[in-house]
């Protein structure tokens, strides 16, 4: 019988790591002469994230599900939590957690930062399973960066002035902003539209959207995405196997620039979840659990024998 890690018995096993400050992760447990699974939350997610499918998961290897920085229970503590520094964070963390490469699990944003982590560190990483990334829209698509920047800018100090009319302060930035870009880049995505005036004009100090953390988050992810020939040679330099999963009606990445990055890496292997959205994980966890074990096994990944650290 193939020997099980130990988790708790109520479900994963809440675990702490200091990198510069707290750094959470939810440990569930799996076959310890498996791989190595660790799991990224997207922009508004956290390690919570996986509960619909990390106990599966175990009969394959170890499940573990990160708080990025800003995130869940890792709060910043000063910290920056732009997305090259939660890289960083996730690449001090495999190389304290195994002494051998781990697959990661990314959906969205955490997708997107397990492929930097695979470009700039190879030898961390044994393959990467995408789902629905976040990854650079079609060219007549994109934004400037610094465009970006400067909407979220102002939508944040908009929506952040103190005194009684705030809440239409900020529908009003939204409703202009939603002009503006309409116009000025008529070939803009409606999704993207709606994301990023959704995301600079919301003054409800209770939603993750008002978050400071959240919206550096959210601009860094726009800045890496906005330099779209950088991302492409980074996403170019990955070695390991990789496998993306995705719903055709994400109205956040559209399913035209899944299949762009997947015609453009070859070797990838993709699948597409009819009729569902941004999250299959939680949508078809079944359907996303399959295609995982499946892919592992093509690859020979699921009997890879890693050294557990902690």
């Amino acid at each position: 019988m193939r020997k099980l890690a130990p988790h708790g018995a109520g479900g994963p096993t809440s675990r702490w790591m200091n990198i510069d400050g707290p750094f959470h992760y939810l440990d569930y447990g799996g076959l310890v002469d498996g791989p190595l699974l660790v799991c990224l939350h997207g922009l508004s997610g956290s390690a919570h994230t996986w509960r619909p499918i990390a106990p599966t998961l175990t009969t394959a290897g170890r499940v573990l599900a990160v708080d990025l920085v800003g995130f869940g229970r890792s709060s910043c503590a000063g910290r920056p939590v732009t997305l090259p520094a939660n890289q960083q964070y996730l690449d001090r963390f495999l190389r304290r957690i195994t002494a051998e490469p781990a697959i990661l699990v990314g959906h969205s944003m955490g997708a997107t930062i397990a492929a930097m982590q695979a470009a700039l560190n190879p030898k961390t990483t044994a393959g990467l399973v995408l789902i629905n990334p976040a990854i650079p829209w079609q060219l007549q698509d994109q934004i400037s960066p610094f465009l970006a920047a400067a909407i979220g800018a102002s939508g944040f100090l908009v929506a952040m002035l103190p005194g009684p009319g705030r809440r239409e302060r900020a529908r009003d930035m939204q409703q202009l902003l939603g002009d503006f870009l309409r116009i000025r880049y008529p070939g803009l995505i409606p999704a993207a539209v709606k994301i990023v005036t959704k995301g600079v004009a919301s003054t409800r100090l209770g939603d993750r959207a008002a978050d400071p953390e959240t919206r550096a988050a959210f601009l860094s992810l726009l800045w890496t995405l906005g330099r779209r020939w950088q991302f492409a040679a980074t996403v170019r330099s990955v070695r390991a196997p990789v496998l993306l999963l995705h719903g055709d009606r994400d109205r956040m990445v559209p399913t035209g620039a899944v299949a762009a990055i997947a015609a453009a890496n070859p070797a990838w292997q993709l699948h597409v979840a009819r009729s569902i959205g941004h999250f299959p994980p939680l949508e078809v966890p079944d359907w996303t659990i399959s295609h995982i074990l499946t892919w592992l096994d093509e690859e020979n990944l699921r009997h890879r024998t890693v050294d557990h650290r902690v």
